[in-house]
This record gives C-alpha cells, sequence and structure tokens, in this order.
C-alpha cells in the first residue's frame, strides 16, 4: 500500500532557502546571521515579530537578530512594544547603553 504525498510549495521553498544558525548565545560571533544582511537591504525599518512567551531560545534568537541589526546594518533607534511596567526596568540599561555608544 502507498502512501500518497502531498507536494507542498511553501516547504520546498523554505528547503532551497533555510540558512541554518550555528548556535544562539547572545556573546558568539554574529556571522551565522550574515544572510539576513540581503533581506534587510537597504530597509529603514525591520520588524520582529513578538516572541512566544517563556521560550528561551525565541528570546536569545531575538537579542542576536537586534545585536546583529545594530552591529552589522547600522540601525540605531530600537522600538518595541512592551506595556510600560515591563519596559520601565529596561530604561537605565539603555540609557548606560546609549551613553558608552555616543
Amino acid at each position: 500500500m502507498s502512501v500518497a504525498t502531498h507536494h507542498d510549495p511553501f516547504a520546498d521553498w523554505l528547503g532551497g532557502h533555510a540558512v541554518p544558525l550555528t548556535h544562539l548565545d547572545p556573546e558568539a560571533p554574529l556571522d551565522d546571521l550574515e544572510p539576513l544582511r540581503d533581506l534587510v537591504g537597504d530597509a529603514r525599518v525591520v520588524a520582529i515579530g513578538e516572541h512566544s512567551h517563556f521560550i528561551d531560545e525565541f528570546i536569545r534568537l531575538r537579542q542576536r537578530i537586534v545585536q546583529f541589526l545594530i552591529e552589522r546594518c547600522g540601525f540605531t533607534v530600537l522600538a518595541f512594544e512592551y506595556g510600560f511596567s515591563e519596559g520601565f526596568p529596561s530604561t537605565p540599561g539603555v540609557r548606560a547603553k546609549a551613553r558608552t555608544t555616543i
């Protein structure tokens, strides 16, 4: 008995375009994210979707992507959707980092 195979164009496209990441460590080199540069191109705005809550891998990947956009693509402004109470604790760290990079 043979099993019918379902042809999925998206799966085909994804298989031909996916680039494996070597790690999620935010301290590691960003070289594995270099293919993002072609996707970003000349964009001045990049939207990064909301991560799934409490899934550490998504949080770490998002951190690496933001770091890549700043360090390798020259982005200088970040905007995040946070509630006031969630964003407020990060303010001192953001201000301290801004003073060291200006």
